[in-house]
């Protein structure tokens, strides 16, 4: 089974959430075949390329309404995706800052909901996203259809056969503010899917590294938005998929990543000196004596040093 990701142009990480997801499903995804990102393409990836058994394909499309309607954009892509012939039957569609944490096959992949939408706290239609949300509601009530709410960021199975057709019925997802993506799908022909529990873990604030584990430690799936894509959360990331795969052609650079892998690495010292001059810039005095000196006490100020911003995690 395929793994299908929608990409705009808004990451606040240069795509890196989509290349530790990437990582995810290839360490714990069992049964994948292989990846199709269909919007922006992460310049760091191997394309059209087999290697161990997967291949990691891309295919151009433009964000068609802009930002008002961002799943609108996302729905366009998916009814592309679901043209392509090289895209299996039964497709898997994930966003970019899903991570599968834990070993689960393709065939165990469950759409989960979060209940009735007639029925879940009326804060939740607050917002823009939430006013889109409302909208669904109403669009599948109005054709007699139980609105679930299945818009939250967990891996989600879908048909190719069934996609465009699903959407044809709610030509309103076009306009405006659009309808949102999951519910509209799930609730026609998953009406029976469970409701969520622990299965997933979102984030949308700073947590500690502590409590990110501990909150993580019973869900199959992580998630977070820009505001829980935090310095703790980019170590947990790594902490779980530390391993570039063969389609990487680049290193992450990021100060968290590059010290994760540091102490990973075994703490070398040429390596350190160096990221004790990159991160620590304002101590110009030191520099030259860390850059030149691989003693014992030198090695001790640049573990204790950068080891420090780990700790505050």
């Amino acid at each position: 089974m395929d793994l299908l990701y929608t990409l705009g142009s808004g990451s606040q990480w240069s795509n890196n959430e989509i290349r530790f997801s990437i990582r995810s499903a290839l360490k714990n995804l069992h049964g994948l075949r292989d990846i199709f990102i269909v919007g922006e393409k992460p310049s760091f990836l191997q394309y059209n390329t087999p290697i161990n058994g997967h291949t990691i394909f891309h295919i151009p499309f433009p964000d068609v309404y802009g930002q008002k309607n961002a799943d609108g954009n996302i729905i366009e892509k998916i009814v592309h995706a679901s043209s392509i012939q090289a895209l299996s039957d039964d497709f898997i569609f994930i966003n970019d800052d899903n991570y599968f944490i834990k070993p689960i096959t393709t065939q165990n992949v469950t759409p989960f909901h979060k209940g009735n939408m007639n029925h879940i706290n009326p804060n939740t239609y607050n917002t823009v996203w939430g006013k889109r949300l409302g909208r669904t509601r109403l669009a599948l009530s109005n054709q007699g259809i139980t609105p679930l709410h299945f818009d939250h960021h967990a891996p989600f199975p879908m048909k190719k056969s069934a996609v465009a057709e699903t959407y044809a019925q709610f030509p309103d997802y076009k306009t405006d503010i659009g309808l949102t993506v999951k519910s509209i799908y799930g609730s026609i022909h998953y009406a029976d899917a469970p409701v969520m529990d622990v299965e997933k873990r979102m984030f949308r604030e700073t947590f500690s590294l502590s409590d990110i584990h501990k909150l993580t430690a019973n869900s199959l799936y992580l998630a977070h938005n820009d505001a829980g894509l935090t310095s703790p959360m980019k170590y947990f990331l790594f902490s779980l998929f530390p391993d570039p795969r063969p389609f990487e052609l680049d290193d992450v650079d990021d100060k968290i990543i590059d010290i994760a892998q540091w102490e990973k690495e075994g703490k070398p010292f040429d390596k350190g000196s160096k990221l004790f001059i990159k991160y620590y810039p304002n101590k110009r005095n030191m520099h030259k004596i860390v850059q030149n000196n691989n003693t014992y006490l030198i090695r001790k100020k640049i573990d204790y040093y950068l080891t420090k911003i780990i700790l505050s995690l």
